[in-house]
């Protein structure tokens, strides 16, 4: 989705956040001081004319790369407000961005809802869903037993930046990871630390697992979008990164994505089993009339120190760190075409021999 700021908003929000900017070109470029690098030369431009930002001594540390080319992510302003913004309160959604520039919140949700009213005008407001009765937020100390939560929270590489940017939350002694479109709780999904059993909304209420994507909100549309199968491999993964809740998509999951309009590409990246697998096939054929180029990435395969083998992005943080397995995976993106679809057929008519453990990257 392209979201038009006008360029009166642009200017406003960089003079409120950054009263110190030089402006040029009669006004049409901002300069400021990179906030994210302690730059004190004002080498970081913003172009109140193109809704683009440019730091002259490169953009690659804050705005990321796509896995799909290897060039840095699209360098647009709302891309630098919510980086800014996470920073600043450690947490922000792209339609809190969105938000932030606009000024009226109320403005910026009816232009959500009429973009999504308008490309699937089937959809049904839920006005029932709620968090589980006494879901609470996790706080700077916690009683022993919620202190167990975060303590496995973090063994699965998620720590309390995530918890604050995914509003990830505790019931009882279950994690509650709530979900959200354009800043409205649209589903839910808790897991007991105890016995590892999962809790979602009642499907009498209209709502199940298969007609959303965990991490909607923290993607910035018109770009690229990674798919995994599970929220961990989300949070392991994170950027521009979304769970679909199982390996094969629903249609509505694929209308989802219109919503989000990722021109440069679908990364497709499933658990590396023969289901994960399977699904690349099927999922590339339900996303085919989109008409967007479609790329996969399977984890590797490795040995883990309790002897098992992994098969899914989450199980490397036990042996690599989170930048590792970007990087890893990164480096595992190929094109969806002739040559890779030969070998994945290969690799399920061999799926029952044994996979010998490789290095990770």
């Amino acid at each position: 989705m392209h979201v038009p700021i006008p360029k009166d908003k642009i200017s406003a929000w960089v003079y409120k956040n950054f009263p110190d900017c030089k402006p040029r070109k009669g006004g049409d470029e901002l300069r400021i001081n990179n906030p994210f690098d302690g730059d004190d030369g004002y080498h970081f431009n913003i172009s109140v004319e193109k809704a683009s930002v440019h730091d002259w001594r490169g953009d690659s540390s804050w705005a990321g790369v796509n896995p799909n080319t290897g060039k840095i992510n699209k360098r647009t302003f709302l891309r630098f407000v919510q980086q800014y913004l996470t920073l600043k309160k450690g947490s922000c959604s792209f339609s809190q961005a969105v938000q932030d520039v606009l000024g009226a919140s109320s403005g910026a949700r009816a232009l959500f809802k009429w973009h999504r009213t308008r490309l699937m005008p089937e959809l049904k407001e839920n006005a029932s869903l709620a968090l589980p009765e006494g879901t609470a937020e996790f706080g700077e100390t916690q009683p022993k037993l919620v202190a167990g939560l975060i303590a496995w929270l973090a063994s699965r590489g998620v720590d309390a930046r995530k918890i604050s940017k995914y509003q990830i939350k505790y019931s009882g002694l279950n994690v509650v990871w709530p979900y959200f479109e354009y800043d409205e709780l649209v589903y839910w999904q808790s897991r007991s630390r105890l016995n590892k059993k999962f809790m979602f909304p009642p499907e009498s209420i209209g709502v199940t697992k298969g007609q959303f994507f965990y991490g909607f909100d923290q993607v910035e549309p018109a770009s690229f979008i990674i798919i995994v199968e599970s929220i961990f491999n989300c949070l392991t993964l994170e950027d521009q990164c979304l769970a679909s809740g199982g390996s094969s998509l629903t249609e509505t999951q694929a209308k989802k994505i219109r919503l989000l309009g990722p021109k440069d590409g679908i990364i497709l990246a499933p658990d590396n089993d023969k289901a994960g697998i399977e699904s690349i096939f099927y999922n590339a054929t339900l996303l085919q009339p989109l008409n967007y180029k479609i790329f996969y990435a399977l984890p590797p395969i490795v040995k883990l120190p309790d002897g098992k083998m992994s098969n899914d992005w989450n199980d490397l943080v036990k042996v690599a760190s989170l930048s590792e397995i970007r990087q890893t995976f990164e480096k595992s993106v190929k094109p969806l075409n002739i040559q890779q679809r030969l070998y994945l057929e290969n690799r399920l008519r061999n799926m029952a021999n044994v996979v010998q453990p490789k290095l990770l990257g």
